[in-house]
């Protein structure tokens, strides 16, 4: 035999780091909507997404801005046909 019996095929370092890596985003992805579930729940002015900088916290940042603002300008139209 001149080469390997499966080219291209993992090692076991390449796997265990692998599935380490696996590992670690999971957790952090469980953290994540812990955070989101249960702090929120815990603490109805707490935002989970202050700090943070990837793409989803990012929308959602920017759908509950959105949300706040419509809701400030419905009840502002609101007081505004129904007088002092």
């Amino acid at each position: 035999m001149d080469g390997p019996l499966n080219p291209g095929s993992k090692n076991y370092e390449q796997v265990t780091r692998e599935q380490e890596h696996h590992g670690e985003v999971t957790d952090v992805s469980g953290l994540r909507v812990w955070e989101r579930q249960i702090l929120t729940e815990v603490d109805a002015k707490y935002d989970p997404d202050d700090d943070s900088s990837d793409e989803e916290a990012i929308r959602v940042r920017r759908e509950r801005a959105e949300s706040k603002a419509a809701k400030a300008q419905a009840e502002a139209e609101k007081a505004a046909i129904d007088g002092p």
